[in-house]
C-alpha cells in the first residue's frame, strides 16, 4: 500500500496542494488549506471497500469538494459548495493490466470536450 502525500490538482489556471489528514485503507483525507477559513477549505477523500463473500467487487470512492467563499461585512462565509462523487465497481480477479486500461478509459471520458461539455457549460448531448 503506498505512502499518502500531497495531491496536486490543477484547476486550469492554479495549482492545489491537498495535503493528508486522516488516512486509513477505508479512506483518506486530503484538504487544500490555502482558503481563509477551515470551513472553506477544498477536500479529496478516497473511499476504498474491498470485496466481501456476498459481494465480489470492489468499490473506490472519489469525492472532490469545494467550497465557495464570500465575504460579508469582514466574516468569511461559504456561499455554496461544489461537489464531484465517482465510484469505481471493480470485479474481483480483474488484472492489474485490466484495472489500468478501464482507469485510462475513465480519464479519457471525463477529458473529451463533448462530455465536458456536460459540466463546463451545461450543454448535455440532445436529438
Amino acid at each position: 500500500m503506498p505512502q499518502a502525500s500531497s495531491v496536486v490538482l490543477n484547476d486550469g489556471t492554479v495549482n492545489h496542494t491537498f495535503v493528508p489528514v486522516a488516512v486509513s485503507p477505508e479512506k483518506s483525507v486530503f484538504v487544500d488549506r490555502s482558503a481563509a477559513t477551515g470551513a472553506g477549505s477544498p477536500s479529496l477523500v478516497l473511499g476504498f471497500d474491498g470485496s466481501k463473500p456476498a459481494r465480489l467487487t470492489n468499490k473506490i470512492s472519489i469525492r472532490l469538494n469545494q467550497p465557495l467563499e464570500y465575504t460579508v461585512d469582514g466574516v468569511v462565509l461559504i456561499k455554496s459548495t461544489i461537489r464531484f462523487q465517482g465510484e469505481y465497481v471493480l470485479p474481483d480477479g480483474l488484472t492489474s493490466a485490466e484495472r489500468i486500461a478501464f482507469n485510462n478509459m475513465v480519464q479519457a471520458a471525463v477529458s473529451v470536450a463533448g462530455i465536458a461539455g456536460y459540466v463546463d457549460s451545461l450543454e448535455p448531448y440532445w436529438g
